[in-house]
């Protein structure tokens, strides 16, 4: 969501449309029903034989943003905390790589998203108006 605000920051579109699903996305671009949609490279990649013969075309490509990770707070109590790892710790592990658990990890560095989410916090507002005015 804010990934592609930052990119169409200082633009006029005349609608902003949010697409509940990647692939919705796709649909919209191939039916013509959208000029142009914003979605992760490889959502993209695994979409994009789905819609052939439609043509599509990279206009840009963002920084990489971390995806969403599981993180105690270190507020949490520690017997709290001793009892949500043990049961992250006993589930499949595809379902705790799906949901980003990695118990040895450091966190992942979210900077460049908060700038991003920083940057267009104040424009947010905008994107129901038609045309969607995305500057301050």
């Amino acid at each position: 969501y804010y990934v592609p605000l930052y990119e169409l920051y200082g633009t006029t579109p005349s609608e902003v449309r949010i697409a509940s699903t990647p692939a919705m996305v796709m649909e919209w671009l191939a039916n013509q029903e959208a000029d142009l949609g914003a979605l992760a490279k490889d959502e993209f990649d695994r979409l994009r034989p789905q819609f052939s013969p439609t043509t599509f075309r990279i206009l840009r490509a963002s920084r990489r943003i971390p995806s969403g990770s599981v993180l105690i707070s270190p507020a949490i109590d520690r017997n709290q905390q001793a009892v949500i790892q043990k049961a992250m710790s006993e589930v499949l592990p595809n379902i705790a790589q799906q949901v980003g658990y990695i118990p040895s990890a450091a966190p992942p560095d979210y900077n460049t998203l908060i700038e991003f989410i920083e940057k267009v916090k104040p424009i947010e507002a905008n994107i129901n108006e038609k045309p969607a005015r995305l500057y301050e």
